[in-house]
C-alpha cells in the first residue's frame, strides 16, 4: 500500500527524471554492445540529443519510457543475435537507421536553436514536437530490430513491391490458387442457379475422411481391442433382439477417444472411417485440423455433416433447405442451435434402420475459447434425439472437452476410451515396428537378424506408448534418400542430447532434432547460413500457416527459386509428407512438430527454432502482398449485382507479428486499395463475421507500436464500422460493398475519401448522413417487442436480451446476428444474468419462475417457481445466492440458495423495513453486502449473510436503479427524478450527486476500470459520467423511447443497451485510435491523436438542435410525402413540427410549427401550394387538429378544430379548398377553408385507421375498428361512403385484421387495403350494394404476406399493386375498368425488410439500407414510420429523427 502511495505521488518531474536515468543506463549499454557495428555507435549520441531537449520540456516520460524498451530489445540483438561477419543486408540497415536518426536529431538541434522550448512558447506544441521526435527513434529502432532479425535469421529483407514481377514468379499455376479458382468457379455456378434449386450448408469438402491420401490406417493385428469395441458400439441396435428395455451400449449415442499427441487418435479414426464407408454405414466424418482455417472453425462442423448426411438422403437434403430458406443465418448461430435445426429436427425424414456413424477427429483443434466444448454442449443438449445417429469422436485430453463430457451429463451416453492408457498399446508399437522394419530390412536385403529384438524393445520403451514416435521413427530409418538403415537406427538408438531437453516427450523431441540434425549437419559451418536460413522460413511458414501450400505456391509466396522448397524438405521427409504432385499440398506429419518447432525449451537447436513472432511478420506481408495480386472487382464474374450469395489470415499473422516499416507500408497498400474487394471475398466464402475479428486485431496490433504518421489505423477502423453496420446486406450479396456501403458513409471519414473514387455508380444519399461515426456501433436486428434487460458473456461474445415476447435470446455481440432463442418462460422476461463463468445464464420473469440455462446449448438446466411476478433480480456467485423482488412482494425479499442445479435448493423470504414497495436490488461485488431500493426513497445495506441492515441510504425520490463498482468502495443510486448518488460502501457517506437525467434513471452500469459510470433513463438518453469527479463525459442519443436496460462489456470496449424502442444497441466505447470514445452528440469529429489528454476523450460536437432549426427533427419521423411535381417532401414527427425539403439536394428549407403532439398524417394538395397536417393527440389536452398550411411562405392558413381524437389521416380534395379528416374517434369530416366550415360525413362508434378518396371526390373508403358491446376482441371492418350524399354504400367484414392503409385506382373501380396480419386485398368498389356485410362478390384478390401492410399503393400503370415491403401483379381480369390497352411498365421501387427492390420493368435487388437509417418497424401503429416513392427517389424518416433521401436513377442506367 505504501509503494503504490508513493508511485501515485510522484509528480511530473519526478516521473521524467526516473525514465531518462532509466533510458541512459541502456544506452550505456548500446554503446559498449555496438563494438560490433561502429555506425551504432552514432545512435546513441542522436537519442541524447532528443533526451536533452526532453527534459528542458519536462514532459513526454511515456515516450522515453517506450523509447527503453525498444532500446533494450537492440541492446539484445546486438549482443545475442549478430552473426560474425555482419550479413551485408544488416550492415545496410544500419546505415539507414544511423542517417534517420541523424536527421531526426539535426532536426531537434535546429529546432533547439530557434529556441522553440523557451518561455513564452506553447508548452503544448513544445512537448508535440519532442514526441514527435521520440516516436520518430523508437519506429526508426524497431524497424531496424524486427528487419534485421528476419534479414539474419531467415535470409529475409526488403519484400518486393513489383506487382508485375510476382505475378510472373506466382504464374497462376500453383495449386492454392486454382483451389481458390475452383471454389470461387463453384460458389459462382451455385449463386447463378438462382432460388429454384435446394439451398446447402457452407461446408467444408477437405474435411472428410477422403480428402487427404496422407492419413494413415492402422497396421494389421493392431488397435484389434479399440477397433472391435467401436465395431460392437455400432452394430449393438442391430444384434440386439432383447425386450428386456435399452441397456447401456443402447443408450451410449456417442464413442469417445482421448489420447495424448501422438497416440494415434487419427490413425484409429480414419480406419473406422473406411470400415463404415465400406459397410454403408458412414453418415459424415470431419476431421479437424489446426493448419486449416475451415478446418478448426467449430462453426463449420455441424453445416458440413448436414451437407454430407444430405448428400446421401435426398428427404433429409429438402428439408435442410427448407431451413436454410427460412433463416439463412441459421449457419452462423452456435453449434447448438446449428446442430437443432439443421441436423435434428430434419432427422426424421431419414429412413434407416441401421445406424450411421457420424466422425468428428481431433475435436480439440477447433478454435473453441468456451470453458466447455461447444460441440460437446449440444450433443449433451439432444443426445436423446440423435437417432439413428452416432457420434465417434476423438480428442486430446483438454480441459473444455473433459470437463465438457462430465459437466453436461453426454458422459452417462459416452463409451470413452483413453488410448494411451490401453495396455495392449506397447504389443501395438512392437508389432507395428517389428513388421515395419522388417519390410525395411527386406527391401535392402539385410540379414533376417536386423533389427535384434534388443532393438526391437529400445525404440518401444522409447515411445512411451505414442505411435508417432515409432511411425517418424520408422521413416526416419528407412529413408531412402540416406539409403542407409543400420546407420540410422544406429545413430537414433545412441544419440546424445544436452539435459535441458526435460518436457514430457523429451524422447519424441530426441527423434525430432535427431531427424533435423542428421539431415542438415553442414548448419554448424558459417557457409551454410542461407540455407539455414531457408529452411528456417520454409518449416516456420509450414508450422504457423493457417493454410496448406504445394511446393510451387509456397515458392511463390515466399519468393524463393523455382525447386528450392523440395531440396530443402527431401532430407526430412519423416517429419514432412513431400507430395510427388504439384498439384497436391505439403503436410506436417503430426501437430507436435508445431509444439516442438516454436518452443525453445524443446527445440534447443538454434539452427531449427522457430521464432513465432518474427514468422508472422513474414507471413503477414506475403499474404498481404498475394492478396493485391488475386483480388478484383466482381471475383466471381456474375455481372449481375442483384445476385444473392449462398480470407483472413493475414490479419491473424499481423496480430501476432512484430510491425516494421515494409509491414506497415503493406498494410497501407491494402488499406487504401484493395479491403472492398477483400470484403468481396469473404461475402463470397461466407466469412464476413470474420472481418469485425480480423480488423479488430489488425488495428490493436499497430496501435501498440510507435507508428509514424499512418492511416492504417484509421481505414481499418472505418472498415470494421461499415461492415457491422452492413453485415447482414454483405454477407447476403458481395456485390453490396461496391454498390451500398459508400452510399450510406458518413461524409467526413478516410474510407470514403479513399474508396469513392473506386466504386461504380452507386445511389446518392441526399440527406440522413452523418459527418462522422456514430458511436452506436449496430441494432440489432430480430427483436420484436420490448427490451426489458440486456447482458454481456464473460467472455464479451455474447449478448443475452430478456423481451416482453416471453424469451430470452442470445446474440453475437460483434456482429448482431441472433444465435438463438429460449423459450421456457409464460410472462415478460425482466432479468437476464451470466454466471462469471459464463457457463450459466439466469432469466426471471412475470410468470413468477426463474430459469437458469446453459447459454451455450440453450438447454434449461432448473427452473424454480415463485408467488410473485418477479421485477428484478440479483444474482451472487460467491454466495451462490438468487435475490429476487415482484410486483406482489411489497417489502419482501424473496432468496434462493443455488448450489450445484442437480441438488436441491432452499428459498426463504427476507422482509425488510422499508416503508413501501421495493424497487431494485442487488448484491455487491464480492457478495458480502445486499442492496435494496424502495419506493420509500432509501436505499438500504444489509450483511448478505444475516441480514441486518448496516446503512440507510436517504434520497429526494424512489430508487429504482442500484450498481456497485467493481472494488465495492462506490455505490450508485438511480432515482426517479433522474438523479443518481453515489454512496461510499464502507463508510455509509453520500460522495456526491449526478444530475443530468430528465427523467427517471432506470439503469446504471460501471466500467470495469470503475473510472465510467453509464446511466440510463426513460429520457431516452444514456449519460457518461467520470466517477472522480461527477462531470457528464458524454451523452449517447439514438434510443427513441426508454432504456430500460445497459452493460458493459468486460473489456470495457462496448456499451449494450435496450428499451421501450424495442431495439437492442452496441455502442463504441473506443476511437480509431484505441481512446476512449465519449459522444456528446450524433455527429461529431473524432479527436486528434495528438491531444494530450487522459485516456477518456470528450469528442465535442452539435448538440440536439432546438426544434426549430432547419435541420432534422428531434424525434421519430411518422409521415412522409412527395409533393405533386416531387420538388418537395413533407415530414411529420414526434418532435410536433412538420418540415419541408427540397427534394434535389435533401436541404431542409422550412420549419412548421403550431401542432403540440404528433403529427401522424399529412397532405399536399393538387397544385402543391398547400399542405394539410394532422396532430394525433389523445388526451383532452394534447393536439387534434387538421392544419392547413401555405407551402410557400410556410403560414398556418387555418386551424381546424371538431374531432375529438386523434387524427389519422387527412387529404385534399381537388378544388385546394376543402379537405377531409378521420380520426380515431370514429367520424370522417369535410372542412372548407375558405369560408369555414366544417361538417360530419360519417360518424360510428369505431375508431377509424385510415381512408382514402377517389380521384373525383365523390367516394370515401375507410378502414375501422370496434369491439361490439358483451365482445372482447375488435372487429374489423372496412366501409365505402359516398362523399356527396354521405351514405354509407357497403360495409364488409373481411376478417384480414386491422386496416392500416387503402387506395384508390384513378377511375374509382378498385380499392387496395392493406393490414396488420400482412394482407394485401383489391377490391371492386363499382360495386353499390348497400349495407351489405359479405365480402364475397367485392374481394377480387387477396393475398398473404409475411410482414405487415402499412403503405398500399397503384403502380403508376396500375397494373400491379405495391405494399410497404412487396409488390403483387394484378391479374387482367381484376385491372381497373379504365386500363384497356398495353400499357408500359413504369419504374417502381419498395422497400422490403432492408432491401430496396426495383418492382418494374423487372424485379431486382438494388441495395441494402443499414439498420440505422431505416423507418420505423417494428413499433406499435402510432409509431411506425411511412416510406414515400417517387420515380426512383426513396424518402423515409429514421427513429432518430432524420429524413434520408436516396436517389436510385444513376444507378439504375447501369
Amino acid at each position: 500500500m505504501f509503494s503504490k502511495s508513493r508511485k501515485n505521488n510522484l509528480n511530473g518531474d519526478n516521473k521524467l527524471d526516473v525514465a531518462v536515468g532509466a533510458l541512459k543506463r541502456v544506452l550505456e549499454v548500446t554503446k559498449e554492445a555496438s563494438v560490433v557495428l561502429p555506425p551504432l555507435q552514432a545512435v546513441v549520441g542522436s537519442v541524447l540529443v532528443v533526451v536533452d531537449l526532453a527534459q528542458k520540456v519536462k514532459t513526454n516520460s511515456e515516450n522515453i519510457a517506450s523509447l527503453t524498451v525498444y532500446m533494450s530489445k537492440l541492446n539484445d540483438m546486438l549482443q545475442n543475435a549478430i552473426p560474425k561477419p555482419c550479413p551485408e543486408p544488416v550492415m545496410q540497415r544500419v546505415d539507414r537507421l544511423q542517417r534517420s536518426l541523424e536527421k531526426i536529431a539535426d532536426d531537434a538541434r535546429k529546432a533547439g536553436n530557434q529556441k522553440w522550448y523557451t518561455k513564452g512558447t506553447s508548452v503544448d506544441n513544445n512537448s508535440d514536437s519532442v514526441s514527435d521526435c521520440l516516436r520518430a527513434i523508437t519506429w526508426s529502432i524497431n524497424d531496424f530490430i524486427v528487419g534485421g532479425i528476419m534479414a539474419i535469421e531467415l535470409a529475409v529483407d526488403n519484400v518486393r513491391l513489383d506487382m508485375q514481377q510476382v505475378r510472373e514468379d506466382i504464374k497462376w499455376a500453383a495449386a492454392k490458387v486454382d483451389v481458390v479458382r475452383d471454389h470461387v468457379d463453384n460458389l459462382s455456378n451455385a449463386i447463378k442457379m438462382g432460388a429454384d434449386s435446394i439451398p446447402v450448408p457452407f461446408h467444408v469438402p477437405g474435411a472428410r475422411h477422403d480428402q487427404d491420401g496422407s492419413r494413415r490406417i492402422c497396421e494389421e493385428n493392431t488397435r484389434v481391442d479399440t477397433l472391435n469395441a467401436i465395431r460392437q458400439w455400432i452394430q449393438f441396435e442391430e444384434h440386439n433382439t432383447s425386450d428386456s428395455g435399452p441397456g447401456l451400449l443402447d443408450r451410449q449415442r456417442v464413442f469417445w477417444i482421448s489420447g495424448v499427441a501422438g497416440s494415434g487418435k487419427s490413425t484409429v479414426a480414419q480406419t473406422m472411417a473406411q470400415w463404415c464407408h465400406s459397410q454403408g454405414v458412414l453418415g459424415a466424418s470431419f476431421f479437424c485440423s489446426r493448419d486449416v482455417a475451415e478446418r478448426s472453425n467449430v462453426k463449420r462442423i455441424f453445416p458440413t455433416i448436414a451437407y454430407q448426411l444430405g448428400a446421401q438422403h435426398m428427404d433429409f437434403k429438402a428439408e435442410v433447405g427448407n431451413v436454410l430458406r427460412a433463416d439463412p443465418d441459421v449457419q452462423t448461430t452456435l453449434p447448438s442451435f446449428q446442430l437443432q435445426h439443421l441436423i435434428v429436427d430434419p432427422l426424421p425424414s431419414i429412413k434407416n434402420d441401421r445406424s450411421l456413424v457420424v466422425i468428428i477427429d481431433a475435436l480439440d483443434e477447433c478454435n473453441d475459447e468456451e470453458s466447455t466444448s461447444a460441440i460437446i454442449n449440444a450433443l449433451s443438449l439432444h443426445v436423446s434425439r440423435l437417432t439413428p445417429l452416432k457420434f465417434l469422436i476423438t480428442s486430446r485430453p483438454v480441459q473444455n472437452i473433459t470437463g465438457g463430457f462430465r459437466v453436461t451429463g453426454l458422459i452417462n451416453y459416452t463409451q470413452h476410451v483413453i488410448l494411451h492408457e490401453i495396455q495392449s498399446t506397447r504389443d501395438d508399437i512392437q508389432i507395428y515396428l517389428t513388421r515395419a522394419l522388417r519390410q525395411t530390412g527386406d527391401l535392402y536385403n539385410l540379414a533376417v537378424t536386423w533389427p535384434s529384438q534388443m532393438d526391437i524393445d529400445t525404440l518401444v520403451e522409447k515411445s512411451h506408448d505414442l505411435f508417432i514416435f515409432a511411425a517418424t521413427a520408422v521413416k526416419f530409418i528407412s529413408d531412402r534418400h540416406t539409403s542407409d538403415p543400420i546407420r540410422q537406427l544406429q545413430s537414433l538408438l545412441h544419440a546424445e542430447f544436452p539435459v535441458r531437453l526435460s518436457s514430457a516427450f523429451r524422447d519424441l523431441d530426441r527423434l525430432y532434432l535427431q531427424v533435423l540434425q542428421t539431415a542438415f549437419p553442414e548448419f554448424e559451418f558459417p557457409h551454410n547460413m542461407a540455407a539455414n536460413s531457408r529452411l528456417r522460413l520454409i518449416l516456420g511458414t509450414l508450422v504457423m500457416s493457417r493454410d496448406q501450400f504445394t511446393p510451387k505456391a509456397l515458392e511463390a509466396l515466399l519468393e524463393l527459386d523455382a525447386g528450392s522448397v523440395r531440396s530443402s524438405l527431401t532430407q526430412i521427409q519423416s517429419l514432412i509428407v513431400l507430395p510427388s504432385s504439384e498439384t497436391e499440398v505439403i503436410k506436417i506429419i503430426h501437430p507436435s512438430i508445431h509444439d516442438f518447432l516454436i518452443d525453445k525449451n524443446r527445440c534447443i537447436d538454434s539452427h531449427f527454432f522457430v521464432n513465432a513472432k518474427i514468422h508472422h511478420t513474414v507471413m503477414a506481408l506475403r499474404c498481404l502482398q498475394t492478396l493485391r495480386l488475386m483480388l478484383r472487382e466482381d471475383i466471381c464474374r456474375i455481372n449481375d449485382y442483384s445476385k444473392l450469395n449462398t480470407e483472413v489470415h493475414w490479419a491473424y499473422h499481423v496480430q501476432h507479428a512484430e510491425i516494421h516499416e515494409e509491414l506497415l507500408k503493406m498494410l497501407e497498400g491494402f488499406a487504401f486499395a484493395y479491403m472492398h474487394k477483400w470484403l468481396e471475398a469473404l461475402s463470397i466464402i461466407g466469412a464476413v463475421g470474420d472481418a469485425i475479428e480480423a480488423l479488430t486485431s489488425a488495428r490493436r496490433a499497430l496501435l501498440k507500436h510507435p507508428l509514424p504518421k499512418s492511416s492504417a489505423p484509421e481505414l481499418f477502423y472505418d472498415c470494421h464500422r461499415i461492415v457491422q453496420q452492413f453485415f447482414s446486406g454483405i454477407s447476403a450479396s458481395c456485390f453490396q460493398i461496391y454498390v451500398g456501403i459508400v452510399s450510406f458513409c458518413p461524409t467526413r471519414i478516410r474510407f470514403r475519401d479513399v474508396y469513392q473514387p473506386q466504386v461504380r455508380q452507386t445511389p446518392i444519399v441526399l440527406t440522413g448522413l452523418r459527418s462522422s461515426w456514430s458511436p452506436c456501433l449496430g441494432i440489432v436486428e430480430g427483436q420484436h417487442g420490448i427490451v426489458n434487460v440486456v447482458a454481456f458473456a464473460p467472455n464479451g461474445k455474447y449478448i443475452a436480451s430478456g423481451s416482453e415476447h416471453k424469451t430470452v435470446r442470445l446474440w453475437d455481440a460483434q456482429t448482431g446476428v441472433h444465435l438463438n432463442t429460449l423459450h421456457g418462460h409464460s410472462g415478460e422476461v425482466n432479468a437476464v444474468i451470466f454466471s462469471p463463468d459464463g457457463r450459466h445464464l439466469l432469466s426471471a420473469s412475470d410468470d413468477k419462475s426463474i430459469i437458469i440455462w446453459n447459454p451455450v446449448t440453450g438447454q434449461l438446466l432448473l427452473k424454480l417457481t415463485t408467488d410473485m411476478a418477479i421485477t428484478k433480480a440479483a444474482y451472487s456467485s460467491q454466495l451462490k445466492c438468487i435475490a429476487c423482488i415482484g410486483k406482489t412482494s411489497h417489502c419482501d425479499i424473496l432468496m434462493w440458495e443455488v448450489g450445484d442445479t442437480n441438488q436441491p435448493l432452499t428459498s426463504s423470504t427476507f422482509t425488510t423495513t422499508h416503508q413501501a414497495p421495493l424497487s431494485a436490488i442487488a448484491f455487491s461485488r464480492a457478495g458480502s453486502f445486499l442492496f435494496s431500493g424502495s419506493e420509500d426513497h432509501s436505499c438500504m445495506v444489509w450483511e448478505a449473510v444475516n441480514r441486518t441492515c448496516l446503512h440507510t441510504f436517504r434520497h429526494s425520490s424512489a430508487v429504482h436503479s442500484i450498481e456497485t463498482s467493481l472494488d465495492d468502495e462506490i455505490v450508485a443510486c438511480g432515482c426517479a427524478d433522474g438523479s443518481i448518488v453515489l454512496w461510499r460502501l464502507e463508510e455509509g457517506t453520500q460522495l456526491r450527486v449526478l444530475a443530468g437525467h430528465t427523467d427517471r434513471s432506470t439503469c446504471l452500469s460501471f466500467s470495469p476500470d470503475g473510472e465510467t459510470l453509464a446511466s440510463g433513463s426513460a429520457d431516452f438518453t444514456i449519460r457518461l459520467w467520470q466517477v472522480a469527479s461527477g462531470s457528464c463525459i458524454g451523452i449517447l442519443h439514438g434510443h427513441s423511447e426508454r432504456v430500460f436496460g445497459l452493460q458493459y462489456s468486460p473489456d470495457a470496449s462496448r456499451l449494450c443497451s435496450c428499451g421501450a424502442d424495442d431495439t437492442i444497441r452496441i455502442w463504441d466505447t473506443e476511437d480509431a485510435e484505441g481512446y476512449k470514445l465519449l459522444v456528446n452528440a450524433i455527429d461529431s469529429v473524432k479527436p486528434s491523436r495528438r491531444t494530450k489528454a487522459p485516456l477518456t476523450r470528450l469528442l465535442k460536437g452539435a448538440a440536439p438542435k432546438p426544434k426549430s432549426d432547419l435541420g432534422h427533427h428531434s424525434k421519430v419521423i411518422r409521415a412522409v410525402t412527395f409533393s405533386p411535381n416531387g420538388d418537395l417532401i413533407a415530414t411529420g414527427s414526434w418532435d410536433y413540427t412538420v418540415r419541408l425539403w427540397q427534394t434535389s439536394t435533401g436541404e431542409c428549407v422550412r420549419c412548421l410549427e403550431g401542432h403540440t403532439h404528433l403529427v401522424a398524417t399529412l397532405s399536399f394538395s393538387a397544385t402543391g401550394k398547400r399542405l394539410a397536417s394532422g396532430g394525433n393527440g389523445w388526451s383532452d389536452d394534447e393536439d387534434k387538429t387538421v392544419r392547413a398550411w401555405d407551402v410557400n411562405n410556410g403560414v398556418c392558413l387555418a386551424t381546424l378544430t371538431g374531432h375529438t381524437k386523434g387524427i389519422w389521416q387527412v387529404a385534399f380534395r381537388h378544388d385546394e379548398e376543402q379537405l377531409i379528416s378521420c380520426s380515431h374517434d370514429g367520424s370522417i369530416r369535410r372542412w372548407n377553408l375558405n369560408p369555414f366550415s366544417t361538417e360530419i360525413l360519417y360518424q360510428g362508434v369505431e375508431h377509424i385507421f385510415c381512408m382514402a378518396m377517389s380521384s373525383d371526390d365523390s367516394l370515401v373508403i375507410f378502414g375501422a375498428s370496434m369491439v361490439p358491446y358483451g365482445k372482447e376482441r375488435f372487429h374489423h371492418f372496412m366501409g365505402l361512403l359516398d362523399a356527396r350524399s354521405k351514405t354509407l354504400l357497403w360495409k364488409v367484414y373481411p376478417d384480414q385484421g386491422r386496416f392500416h392503409s387503402l387506395s384508390f385506382s384513378s377511375d374509382g373501380t378498385r380499392a387496395i387495403s392493406g393490414t396488420n396480419r400482412h394482407i394485401v386485398a383489391l377490391w371492386d368498389t363499382s360495386f353499390r350494394a348497400v349495407s351489405s356485410h359479405s365480402s364475397d362478390q367485392k374481394l377480387l384478390q387477396q393475398i398473404q404476406t409475411d410482414a405487415p401492410i402499412d403503405d398500399v399503393a397503384f403502380s403508376g400503370d396500375e397494373t400491379y399493386i405495391l405494399a410497404n415491403s412487396s409488390y403483387h401483379i394484378i391479374p387482367d381480369e381484376c385491372l381497373p375498368r379504365s386500363i384497356t390497352h398495353q400499357v408500359v411498365p413504369s419504374p417502381t421501387l419498395y422497400l422490403d425488410r432492408g432491401w430496396i427492390w426495383c418492382a418494374s420493368p423487372s424485379r431486382r435487388r438494388l441495395c441494402w439500407i443499414p439498420t440505422d437509417f431505416r423507418p420505423v418497424e417494428s413499433r406499435p401503429m402510432i409509431f411506425k414510420g411511412r416510406v414515400a416513392f417517387l420515380g426512383y427517389i426513396v424518402a423515409f424518416g429514421t427513429q432518430h429523427g432524420s429524413l434520408v433521401v436516396a436517389d436510385f436513377s444513376g444507378f439504375m442506367k447501369q
